[in-house]
């Protein structure tokens, strides 16, 4: 704003200007550099934990934290976008995909990624070569190839399905 108004509009800053001037251009830049302030302070105090800020962007905190206790990890689908996520708070688990997962190619040519999307499709015959056992995906997820899946866990976040 103090930018506009002193290279753009002419506006001379000095001491020498008119207090109308400085005012209206101090306060809406005390306005802006104080929200920004509010915003950082109402973030802090809403993640004053690193599992309450990894609740607030969204990833399966409780839901892995259920997998590990449970022993669950075998045969693991999960939503691409918890991968790195699920990796690093629980690395004996082995992921089916993760950001990682983009550019690799298996042996014969085809990528995880593509086996991953035609399941997302419902393309069962990919989704059985895995022998998945357990599925961790988004609460509104929903793809024909978990249905025979028993659901056993759920929370704001995330489910968890096994086979029966």
């Amino acid at each position: 704003f103090i930018f506009l108004g002193t290279r753009h509009f002419k506006i001379n800053l000095d001491l020498k200007s008119d207090a109308l001037t400085k005012i209206s251009l101090l306060f809406p830049l005390t306005a802006v550099i104080l929200a920004f302030f509010l915003v950082f302070i109402v973030n802090f105090l809403e993640s004053w934990t690193l599992d309450e800020r990894l609740k607030r962007d969204h990833y399966p905190v409780d839901a892995v934290k259920f997998l590990t206790t449970n022993n669950l990890g075998k045969n693991l689908f999960n939503e691409y976008a918890w991968g790195g996520y699920i990796d690093w708070q629980a690395p004996q688990i082995k992921v089916f995909i993760d950001g990682r997962f983009a550019g690799w190619r298996k042996s014969d040519g085809s990528s995880f990624l593509a086996d991953y999307l035609a399941i997302l499709q419902g393309q069962c015959a990919v989704f059985e070569k895995y022998e998945i056992k357990t599925v961790l995906v988004k609460k509104d997820f929903n793809v024909s190839c978990f249905g025979d899946f028993k659901k056993i866990y759920e929370d704001s976040v995330a489910k968890i399905f096994t086979t029966p």
